[in-house]
């Protein structure tokens, strides 16, 4: 796999970002993350050590890379774990990934409302059936 990893949020993670090298902030906040605490312990030392390489190699981070990080026979289930999580995103261009880090989240999390197609007929029927009645 030669995606690009995206970090979402990057942006809250710098700490001293302007000092060689970059430090990176672990918030306390992650004790109160559902979707942090439900994965395997396995998945979170691997989302901490990409945090570690993401910082190292200024945001550009190819999954091929995570090799730095020693052997993980089960890479791939939580590389999916924490893409589900919505704590990792994957990009095919490496622009693309660089934009995405700031972004709120890798997961569309509000989903798209339905639409009535007939929502605008109902809306005039009503707004004459309201100014009929005034109008008597």
């Amino acid at each position: 796999m030669d995606d690009w990893i995206v970090v979402p949020n990057w942006q809250k993670f710098q700490h001293y970002k302007h000092r060689d090298p970059p430090w990176i902030k672990n918030h306390r906040t992650l004790l109160a993350n559902n979707a942090y605490l439900g994965l395997p312990m396995g998945a979170r030392g691997l989302l901490h050590g990409i945090w570690l390489l993401y910082a190292e190699h200024n945001q550009e981070l190819q999954v091929n890379d995570l090799h730095l990080l020693g052997v993980d026979r089960h890479r791939k289930e939580h590389l999916a774990s924490l893409n589900d999580a919505g704590l990792l995103g994957f990009s095919a261009s490496s622009v693309l990934a660089k934009t995405l880090c700031n972004s709120v989240s890798t997961k569309n999390t509000v989903a798209e409302p339905e639409r009535d197609p007939d929502a605008l007929l109902h809306i005039r029927e009503l707004a004459a059936h309201v100014l009929g009645q005034r109008i008597r």
